[in-house]
C-alpha cells in the first residue's frame, strides 16, 4: 500500500488502493486456481511509464491478455450452460431497473434493432471501459481539457451516464493523471 501511495505521489484514492492492495494476491490465487500460468521470469518490478515498484507485482501470461481470455471463458461458458449467466449479443444496457429505495434490480437492455427487453437481477455489474475518448466526459469527470484520445475507441463512459441515470454520481475525477 505505501510503495503505490508513494509512486503516485499521494495522488492516488487510497480507498481503492487499499482494496486493490488487500485483494490482489487472491486474485492471483484464483487465476492461477483456473489454471491461468505466468510468464517466465515474472512477476516483476514494473514495465516503464513510471517508477519501479519495491517489490515484484506486475505479471503476464503467455499469451498476455489472451491468457486471462483463455483462462475465464470457460469459467464464463460454465454459468452460461447453468442458466446462471446469459450472454448477449449485439445489444447494449439501455438504463438500469432501481426500486424504490434507489437499489438496482435490473437492466433494460437495448438490441441493434432497438428492441428493449428487461431482466431483473440481484446483481448487476457495469464493466464499460472508462471514458477516456470522449472529449465531453473527460472535462465533466475530472473538469480539464482532453488533448489526447488515445484510449480504446469505445470508452465513451457510457458506463457512467447509466449509474448517473440510476441516481449514482462521479467521484474521483480528482484523480485522473493528466
Amino acid at each position: 500500500f505505501a510503495n503505490i501511495m508513494e509512486l503516485s505521489r499521494n495522488t492516488a484514492n487510497p480507498a481503492i488502493v487499499r482494496r486493490f492492495v488487500d485483494n490482489a494476491a487472491p486474485m492471483a490465487d484464483w487465476l492461477g486456481d483456473l489454471g491461468f500460468v505466468v510468464r517466465d521470469g515474472e512477476p516483476v518490478t514494473g514495465r516503464g511509464g513510471h517508477s519501479s515498484f519495491d517489490t515484484p507485482r506486475y505479471f503476464q501470461g503467455r499469451e498476455r491478455g489472451r491468457s486471462v481470455l483463455k483462462t475465464l471463458v470457460p469459467v464464463l461458458a460454465r454459468h452460461v450452460s447453468s442458466g446462471q449467466v446469459k450472454v448477449l449479443l449485439s445489444t447494449g444496457a439501455a438504463e438500469l431497473v432501481v426500486d424504490r429505495g434507489h437499489s438496482v434490480r435490473g437492466v433494460i437492455a437495448q438490441s441493434e434493432s432497438g428492441q428493449r427487453t428487461q431482466y431483473a437481477a440481484r446483481k448487476v455489474v457495469i464493466a464499460s471501459g472508462g471514458y477516456m475518448s470522449s472529449r465531453e466526459m473527460f472535462k465533466k469527470v475530472t473538469g480539464h481539457t482532453l488533448y489526447s484520445a488515445s484510449a480504446y475507441f469505445m470508452s465513451k463512459g457510457d458506463g457512467l451516464l447509466l449509474g448517473e441515470g440510476a441516481g449514482g454520481f462521479v467521484r474521483g475525477g480528482e484523480y485522473q493523471a493528466l
